[in-house]
């Protein structure tokens, strides 16, 4: 696909201004948006392909001027950096969900081709009688893409959806919707963080910059993938301790799991010790979420026993557990994130001294004190605030479910410096995470701490 995307000039919900001069390609089917600040990609390629200015100002952004697009006559279609929030909240099962958006496009009977289609494209056939509500976040993610494919769109904007999708079938994605032939004659753009899917995957790169853009193919380094992620089945990854009798840490003993009803896991053991990050991960629905919400007790259907410092804690073992789960909007409670630290710090006191030690500790993680009052209003700015309020707590285990989604790189060492600070005292971490970047950069940092 030829592609002509005209100039802009923004206002960013800080008052900010950033401008996009145009730009002109052909021979187009994979293009990747890449950007530092992420929310002016996702905004860039909004404008870029003729969705509604309305959609743009509900992100608080503000377009000034623009050249009216020259694809604003194409079929367009759009998955969000929140698949979950993307559900109908009224279909029953996955099968509903995808069909509830192919009967105003197709018949009934090119309708059931097409989600036999998408359905084994996207890895979700075993799912189509399940509810989507009770699908892992990947599963989600993996839905709501099915229903965006199954429109069979000129151009289709994935808006780091992909970071949701565990690295087998990430590293695959392209190649495998592309093979169908549903999208023979279409464009597909992924707006995401650089690293996350490789170079090679795509035709043209562009990395969006204020001022400019810069196009280039495959020239700029990429994180490799990391083989530790591939796993099919949930695995924990950790520094194992010699001498289990003596073993002060946390200790999972034949935990068993279900959700509604349904075995996730069954006889899973682990042992975490003082000072060290545990890496729980596997494929989308394997169970990571679930065993980190039956160890905090929001899933309550669960067997087994808990150990912590040599004592048996299996029924209380939540009380000594700070959580940051997947989907940081649950966990938001105050308006910055500043507001949010310092609650954390005093464990819901919000005074003077509490916020003084905010700032001191965000100053001594290397947080740009620009941040401190910053609305929490993009997924990246409720993620960093959900997980910093969690490390900050400074429970003696802490619970991550896929702390870097949506973030920057800049954004992750910010992370891995609270984490360094936190496991220094003596924490326990527990990581669940697809992303390679975040794999990578942690076995850097912590080099003889965890693997």
């Amino acid at each position: 696909m030829d592609l002509t995307i005209p100039s802009f000039h923004f206002i960013r919900p800080d008052g900010t201004e950033f401008n996009f001069s145009g730009v002109a390609t052909s021979n187009v089917q994979k293009l990747l948006i890449t950007c530092e600040e992420i929310e002016d990609a996702s905004i860039f390629a909004l404008a870029s392909f003729g969705f509604d200015i309305e959609h743009i100002k509900a992100s608080g952004y503000i377009l000034k001027e623009h050249d009216r697009s020259s694809h604003s006559r194409l079929k367009s279609t759009y998955t969000s950096p929140n698949p979950r929030a993307e559900l109908s909240r009224f279909t029953t099962s996955v099968k509903e969900e995808i069909l509830l958006g192919l009967n105003s496009h197709l018949s009934g009977s090119d309708c059931i081709s097409q989600l036999k289609v998408v359905s084994e494209c996207m890895g979700i056939t075993h799912l189509l009688e399940r509810n989507p509500l009770n699908l892992s976040g990947g599963e989600i993610a993996r839905v709501i893409m099915a229903a965006h494919l199954a429109l069979r769109p000129d151009v289709w904007v994935i808006d780091r959806t992909l970071g949701e999708l565990d690295q087998l079938f990430r590293q695959e994605f392209l190649n495998v919707i592309f093979s169908t032939g549903t999208l023979s004659r279409s464009c597909v753009v992924i707006v995401d963080h650089e690293g996350i899917l490789p170079a090679k995957q795509f035709d043209k790169i562009w990395h969006i910059d204020d001022e400019k853009n810069k196009e280039d193919s495959k020239t700029r380094p990429v994180d490799n993938q990391s083989k530790e992620l591939d796993s099919d089945v949930l695995q924990v990854i950790t520094n194992q301790p010699f001498n289990v009798s003596s073993f002060s840490g946390l200790r999972v003993d034949q935990l068993t799991v279900k959700r509604n009803t349904r075995l996730i896991n069954e006889n899973i053991s682990l042992t975490c010790p003082k000072g060290e990050i545990c890496w729980v991960v596997g494929a989308n629905g394997c169970g990571k979420t679930t065993l980190f919400e039956s160890l905090v007790n929001i899933n309550m259907d669960w067997q087994g026993k808990i150990y912590f410092e040599n004592q048996d804690k299996t029924d209380e073992i939540s009380k000594f557990i700070s959580y940051s789960p997947q989907n940081a909007e649950i966990d938001i409670t105050e308006e910055s994130l500043i507001k949010e630290i310092a609650f954390a710090f005093d464990l819901g006191k919000y005074d003077k001294t509490s916020l003084f030690k905010a700032k001191k500790w965000l100053n001594e993680i290397g947080l740009s004190e620009d941040l401190y009052d910053k609305s929490l209003s993009s997924n990246q700015d409720k993620k960093l605030t959900s997980v910093l309020s969690c490390i900050a707590r400074k429970k003696p285990i802490i619970i991550l479910d896929e702390p870097t989604l949506y973030l920057s790189t800049t954004n992750i060492l910010i992370i891995l410096e609270a984490l360094k600070i936190y496991l220094e005292t003596g924490g326990i971490a527990l990581l669940s995470t697809h992303d390679s970047r975040l794999f990578r950069m942690a076995k850097e940092k912590f080099k003889g701490r965890s693997n």
